[in-house]
């Protein structure tokens, strides 16, 4: 899941770095927007609250000084009202609508994600049977047997299921390893 601060920081930079993995990624700006909007309303909500608490001060001031809090009282009461009226309806209404839209949008980048694994491991595959071919050939030619094992690991990074897997190549007669992308090396 994106961190909302990058979104507030730079939402056009996400969006580019994004889009490279292959796909569209403009609604961040959509999720900015809302964040935006959620974030005024905080601080509106405090701006209130804060007015509310000053008027509080004002009415206790007006009734050690035996003096009528009427008028004060009823605009402290309209401010609990409005606090109350932006918390409970506003407030919750984007919190709520950004959660929707963030867990909306995760689907779609693991969507977008596993699109991508699956391009690579197509690719991959392509790789590896050209490699086969070439292997066949040169086999034929060297009067040599040749056997390619192949496993994708779905991943840039070593791990130790792929380190086991290798290691059952080894004990059961594998002379070379070839370990392709990112640190996908230090398994074997």
């Amino acid at each position: 899941m994106l961190d909302i601060k990058l979104i507030r920081e730079d939402v056009e930079e996400v969006i580019r770095r994004l889009n490279t993995r292959g796909g569209d990624f403009s609604y961040l700006r959509d999720v900015q927007a809302m964040d935006i909007k959620r974030r005024e309303l905080l601080t509106t909500v405090e701006a209130l609250k804060n007015e509310r608490n000053q008027k509080s001060k004002q009415i206790g001031e007006l009734k050690r000084n035996k003096q009528d809090a009427t008028e004060v009282l009823q605009s402290v009461a309209h401010l609990g009202d409005e606090i109350k009226a932006i918390e409970a309806e506003q407030l919750r209404k984007e919190t709520a609508k950004i959660r929707q839209q963030s867990e909306e949008y995760s689907k779609q980048l693991q969507k977008e994600r596993e699109k991508a694994m699956e391009q690579a491991r197509k690719e991959a595959q392509a790789i590896i049977e050209d490699a086969r071919c070439t292997a066949n050939a040169a086999a034929e030619e060297l009067a040599a047997d040749i056997e390619i094992n192949y496993t994708y690991g779905g991943q840039f990074a070593g791990s130790p299921e792929i380190t086991a897997k290798m290691e059952g190549w080894y004990q059961a007669g594998t002379e070379i390893v070839f370990a392709c992308g990112g640190g996908i090396y230090t398994s074997a």
